[in-house]
């Protein structure tokens, strides 16, 4: 027979020792199918981890380019807020001073109507004058 072929007889404190290395084979080979599950199930969390990192960014990208639109349109509403107010400052003095030309004019109509039932108007210019009024 060959070397590799013999059988050599093994002592009672060997087949002990060997029982244990056969427990502790089989403790390691559980210990590494539970590693190897473990090892799977955290590189799919962090595969999801890292999606949802990538959304939460893509997210967030998307709101702040609609937070600088909406900051946009409100300076541009601010603005036209600024100008309208402009417009209706001079539509209110524009109507203060014809409010005043109107007066005016009212009190010189009244005036020579009072001049003509008064009897002392010129007659015909002063006709002419109150339709140009």
């Amino acid at each position: 027979k060959q070397w590799y072929q013999r059988r050599v007889p093994l002592r009672p404190g060997k087949i002990k020792e060997m029982e244990k290395y056969k427990v502790q084979i089989s403790q390691f080979t559980d210990y590494k199918a539970q590693w190897t599950s473990a090892q799977g199930d955290l590189h799919e969390q962090l595969k999801t981890a890292k999606k949802e990192a990538k959304e939460s960014g893509e997210a967030r990208t998307r709101a702040e380019a609609e937070l600088e639109e909406l900051r946009d349109r409100v300076e541009e509403m601010a603005l036209d807020k600024e100008m309208a107010e402009e417009m209706k400052e001079c539509a209110e003095l524009e109507l203060e001073r014809m409010t005043e030309q109107h007066d005016e004019i009212k009190q010189e109509l009244d005036l020579m109507k009072e001049e003509i039932s008064s009897g002392s108007g010129g007659g015909s210019v002063d006709n002419v004058r109150i339709k140009q009024l």
